[in-house]
């Protein structure tokens, strides 16, 4: 086929055919690319998009993060691989691909009282007959980022057969570097979990997921990211922390164990590797990250990373 009998639909959909059968979900980045496919349409293009289209597109937004740049703009750079790959040019060459972390969110550390005024807020959401099981769904999704340092997306993802409360453990199937790992509970999180599917069942019986959008289907990632805004506001109005995210739930499980840990004179380099591992890093780096961001230890820090050239760990904003 001629490069001019292409239909950028087509080219698109190989593409991601294409990254499927590799093992990869490819949700979120087909949601991205879906979009640049839109831009394209919007600028007359339904065929290879050229240089305009693609540089357009890479361009950063006004108020957008580097790191929201980065994963808004990666699938449009792999399928501009792909089409190389296919011998097809779009006269465009891709900027060098930077690193974001320079730039990236920093971290809020949860305040006692923080934290329990956000559950207390949670507690007291109202019914809603267009969002079934909002008031109970909220709260228990926040409680197990919370409780296990989860990613929102690996909550929203788990369907009813991922979570064993017999057994006491949740399994994170297909997550970030498409790796599994299996969770267990403790006594409390079980019984508050075991409660709240005793609930959901009510509202959605025989549902597919745990925190069930409908009986199949579940919530996108922006569900808990625009709830948690919303909850956070009304919950610390007179609070002085700015940009506040439902991620910071995870940041905040990391941070506090390893503070536990250190204050209890515990061997942080045996512990971080089974930090790492419950957390689901795809490296150590990502985990020796956090003692970075407890300033008063940040000597032990320097210590344990003595080995990696003095070189800040770089993490990837995981949102």
């Amino acid at each position: 086929m001629r490069e001019n009998e292409w239909s950028l639909d087509e080219l698109m959909q190989n593409f991601i055919d294409f990254k499927r059968s590799q093992g990869y979900s490819y949700e979120h980045d087909a949601y991205h690319l879906f979009a640049f496919k839109n831009l394209c349409s919007s600028m007359g293009c339904h065929g290879i998009p050229g240089k305009k289209e693609f540089h357009l597109w890479m361009m950063r937004k006004p108020s957008e993060l580097p790191q929201s740049q980065h994963r808004r703009v990666s699938s449009a750079r792999g399928f501009h691989v792909y089409l190389q790959k296919l011998s097809i040019d779009t006269g465009y060459v891709l900027p060098k691909n930077k690193r974001t972390s320079s730039l990236r969110h920093r971290p809020h550390f949860f305040s006692a009282n923080e934290i329990y005024q956000f559950f207390k807020v949670c507690d007291t959401l109202k019914v809603r007959k267009e969002n079934l099981g909002r008031e109970i769904i909220l709260p228990t999704a926040f409680r197990l980022i919370y409780c296990c340092g989860l990613r929102p997306i690996e909550a929203i993802r788990l369907k009813m057969e991922h979570v064993n409360l017999q057994e006491g453990y949740v399994n994170i199937l297909a997550s970030k570097c498409h790796k599994d790992r299996r969770l267990y509970l403790t006594q409390e999180l079980m019984a508050y979990l075991a409660q709240y599917r005793h609930d959901i069942e009510r509202a959605w019986p025989e549902c597919t997921y745990f925190f069930p959008k409908d009986l199949h289907n579940r919530f996108g990632r922006g569900y808990l990211r625009s709830n948690f805004k919303v909850i956070w506001s009304n919950a610390n109005k007179d609070s002085l922390a700015s940009q506040v995210r439902v991620y910071d739930l995870r940041h905040h499980f990391a941070l506090t164990n390893l503070n536990r840990w250190i204050q209890e004179g515990k061997n942080v380099d045996s512990m971080i590797l089974y930090l790492m591992k419950f957390m689901g890093h795809a490296s150590l780096d990502s985990t020796y990250y956090y003692l970075h961001l407890i300033p008063e230890f940040f000597p032990i820090y320097t210590h344990m990373t003595s080995g990696l050239s003095g070189i800040l760990p770089e993490v990837d904003d995981e949102a």
